[in-house]
């Protein structure tokens, strides 16, 4: 009966649409517009991820879900967790964690359950809601749209809570729709509908003035191309990799390809004072660089800390690997870089055209971290681990088809 009542549950699309989007980076702002309380919604978010992490613990014990098929991600989260010992602000570290695993938890659960059409039905379904959301706040609800009062501080960033956060959610719906392309073939209603909502996903990234964001998307259609060769995509992403691990670390300076960024994108080669944040975190916040300073440690750290030259508070590092470093220190790094290069190489045994798109949105999202920081945060629960729990599942679901015939 309990079985039979979970199945029910995760079979309902609204019921996956509202815990997706509970778990989306969506400011406060926006629930006060609608006359929501946010603790409500906050209350409601950390209670339905205990609960998920629960049935995945329960479904493990009793073997449902084999662990050695996640075996390396349930290191990475146990270590994380480890790391709440010396986290600095233990409490919000906690709630933030249980925020982080409980969505990884959801993800299992519904990937074991729901076959891979409902899987996509429901996340283009997702991807409409936050783009309609963003359209909404970004128009009729103004005031939370907007970073400040002044018109230079008028950066878009819809129901988000950050112009970078907005992007990363337009880069991940752009990912949805172009899969949902590849996979559908006959229904030309939703076909088009997906269409219709690509184009304002990416119109929505131009609008933002976003060179990061504009970037990716101009990136997407020649590593379409790139990533048809086996070869060619495993050095590429290891090539990115490396350059993000290696970006905040070399002070790289040339006239010329200053003056080519200058006039391109109206930045020089401190990346709009990301710079100084790597230099200053690099000197300020490396105490510890074989286990990190904690989970969520780096926003802490930041707080309320002017970075010179910058001249700026900086929220965070503004490059992933440099704030997993950070928070988690060298081995939290590694297994992080592992769990990108072991689900790149998963979707080597996945169907060709559906690997290609997956293998693209992978490459651009570690490309996206050189100068944000969405390996290990709120938005990468969605962004980051639900692509690759899907990939892990839906490898293992097809290998143990071809083994049984």
């Amino acid at each position: 009966m309990k079985a039979m009542l979970n199945e029910i549950t995760f079979n309902n699309k609204y019921f996956n649409i509202f815990i997706l989007f509970i778990n989306t980076s969506i400011s406060d702002a926006l629930f006060k517009s609608f006359l929501i309380p946010p603790s409500l919604i906050s209350i409601i978010r950390l209670l339905s991820n205990i609960i998920f992490v629960l049935i995945v613990f329960y479904y493990l014990l009793t073997k449902r879900i084999k662990m050695k098929r996640y075996a390396l991600a349930i290191v990475f989260i146990i270590f994380i967790g480890i790391t709440l010992l010396w986290a600095p602000n233990k409490f919000e570290a906690i709630k933030l964690y249980i925020n982080f695993i409980g969505p990884c938890s959801y993800f299992i659960i519904i990937f074991c359950m729901l076959d891979k059409g409902e899987i996509i039905d429901i996340l283009k379904k997702y991807c409409n809601l936050v783009i309609i959301m963003d359209i909404l706040t970004l128009t009729i609800l103004s005031k939370v749209g907007y970073m400040g009062e002044s018109a230079l501080e008028h950066v878009g960033r819809g129901i988000h809570l950050s112009r970078s956060t907005m992007i990363i959610y337009l880069n991940f719906c752009i990912f949805i729709y172009i899969y949902f392309l590849s996979y559908n073939k006959k229904d030309y209603k939703q076909r088009n509908t997906a269409i219709l909502m690509l184009a304002l996903s990416v119109t929505l990234i131009v609008f933002s003035k976003s060179s990061t964001g504009i970037v990716t998307i101009g990136l997407f259609l020649p590593l379409l191309l790139i990533v048809k060769s086996k070869r060619a995509s495993k050095s590429l992403v290891k090539i990115c990799i490396i350059i993000g691990v290696a970006l905040p670390i070399i002070n790289f300076t040339s006239p010329i390809i200053n003056n080519i960024l200058e006039s391109i994108f109206h930045k020089t080669l401190t990346f709009s004072g990301r710079r100084y944040i790597w230099d200053y975190a690099l000197d300020k916040l490396t105490d510890n660089p074989i286990l990190g300073n904690g989970f969520e440690s780096t926003s802490y750290l930041l707080n309320n800390k002017i970075v010179p030259i910058y001249d700026r508070v900086a929220a965070h590092t503004h490059n992933g690997f440099l704030e997993l470093f950070l928070q988690s220190g060298l081995i939290g790094l590694i297994l992080g870089v592992l769990i990108l290069v072991i689900t790149f190489r998963y979707t080597f045994k996945l169907d060709r055209k559906e690997a290609n798109v997956i293998r693209v949105y992978f490459i651009i999202f570690i490309i996206f971290n050189f100068m944000e920081p969405y390996i290990i945060n709120s938005a990468s629960i969605i962004t980051m681990w639900l692509p690759s729990i899907y990939v892990i599942t839906l490898t293992n679901k097809k290998m143990r088809l071809n083994k049984n015939g």
